[in-house]
């Protein structure tokens, strides 16, 4: 208290000098200088009073490290949440569709039996062998980081569906469960071997697993499976040209990024809905005495469960709602449709669905020179004695094509000569196939 009335006239008179520097200009003060340079900065460290001066002031307010010490900038991706939050608030008027049934059975796979059998050389590929073919399912539902991806509950469902569902069509289902990513391309060499040299007319893979952005599968140890590369590769003309002219489908259900397809909001139930975020053979050079180039990429049909960047919705108890809409939609209407118009059918089966929280999913197929009809003609079985009418073969094409010319001609023949009649050999049809 002493030290202080003691120096209170210098206290008032330094008070007394900083409001005039803040009122005026700042002016040069004589002060001594710390250290011998030429300091504003007054001695005043023994009265332990901290002085700044204007330019200090302008670096603390540049720098971003002074800067962080005194506050912190708002973060404005949070308030954009809370305002995209504010406005997806539940519409208390809206009442949402009869999306799905509440139930949680899984859908019962019965396939229809085909009245008609769908067969046209030219137009159609030939869809009559039995079996029809080879149906590979990798069904990818634990792994080895269950923090990084979580085990897909439900997933077993379109496991089993699947295989009811390619059984009932008359194709040969090899099943696998919990695959490596060397594992997965092994697999996958194997199956191409055998559709390529068992007498089957179609191929289908299905991949079932978690998946990221720019195409990439998860396989369970964690690593990436490229769907360009990896897969459809292994199975074009340049690679694999024992399946060529057979057409190929495949099925990939997996997410493709994170991002959520909002539709239609309503409140949140905590319900049952998740999402599934998260070459060995070489190539074959041209033929002997081959004077043309054939197309690489032909004969493939690739299903994808949703769209570039967007997540699969999954169900606990019926499995994800592409799989099943896949399912719904074959068994009902393969007897008597397309492939093509089938998958047409499944996104409008598939708009339907919507989860609790208010999401929707679409879901996209890509062609690569798919450029005939595919009717698997289930149930339907054909005589080996009777399948060169349903195949193609440079025989048929021509006769067919030099009959049709003769059909548009007028009739110039006179009434008491009768047409010439072309035929095809079975027999020698049969020797060139068995040759």
């Amino acid at each position: 208290i002493e030290y202080l009335i003691s120096n209170f006239d210098s206290y008032f008179f330094l008070s007394m000098e900083m409001n005039k520097t803040s009122l005026k200009p700042p002016r040069p003060v004589k002060a001594t200088p710390v250290g011998g340079g030429n300091n504003l900065k007054t001695s005043l460290g023994a009265l332990n009073l901290s002085t700044s001066s204007d330019q200090d002031a302008i670096v603390e307010s540049v720098s971003p490290t002074r800067k962080s010490k005194v506050w912190n900038e708002p973060v404005y991706i949070k308030k954009i949440q809370n305002n995209f939050q504010l406005n997806r608030q539940p519409n208390h008027d809206y009442e949402p569709p009869p999306v799905l049934d509440e139930t949680k059975t899984p859908l019962h796979i019965e396939v229809e039996r085909g009245m008609k059998l769908f067969s046209d050389p030219i137009r159609m590929y030939p869809m009559f062998s039995n079996p029809r073919g080879y149906a590979l399912i990798i069904n990818n539902q634990e792994f080895d980081d269950p923090e990084m991806y979580p085990f897909r509950e439900g997933a077993h469902v379109d496991s089993e569906n699947l295989d009811k569902l390619f059984t009932q069509m008359g194709f040969t289902v090899i099943r696998c469960k919990n695959l490596k990513r060397r594992e997965t391309l092994k697999k996958l060499d194997e199956i191409a071997e055998a559709a390529g040299s068992k007498a089957s007319n179609m191929m289908v893979v299905c991949i079932l697993s978690h998946g990221r952005e720019q195409g990439k599968i998860v396989s369970t140890d964690g690593l990436f499976i490229d769907t360009e590369i990896d897969v459809l590769r292994k199975f074009n003309n340049d690679y694999c040209q024992e399946l060529k002219g057979k057409p190929k489908f495949f099925i990939i259900q997996a997410c493709r990024g994170d991002e959520q397809d909002y539709g239609y909001l309503s409140d949140y139930k905590g319900g049952v809905t998740e999402t599934d975020a998260t070459p060995s053979r070489g190539r074959r050079t041209s033929l002997p005495n081959q004077t043309y180039k054939e197309l690489s990429w032909e004969d493939m049909l690739i299903a994808y469960s949703t769209l570039p960047g967007y997540v699969s919705n999954r169900d606990h108890y019926r499995g994800t709602w592409f799989i099943e809409s896949i399912c719904k939609v074959f068994m009902e209407h393969a007897k008597d449709m397309n492939l093509r118009d089938m998958l047409d059918e499944v996104g409008l089966v598939l708009s339907r669905y919507e989860s609790e929280m208010g999401t929707k999913q679409s879901f996209n197929y890509d062609v690569r020179h798919f450029y005939k009809k595919l009717f698997f003609n289930p149930g339907i079985n054909i005589e080996p004695r009777d399948k060169w009418k349903h195949s193609n073969s440079l025989d048929f094409d021509s006769i067919q094509a030099v009959e049709m010319k003769e059909e548009a001609q007028p009739a110039l023949v006179s009434l008491d000569k009768k047409p010439k009649k072309r035929t095809i050999s079975v027999s020698a049809h049969l020797e060139n196939n068995q040759t």
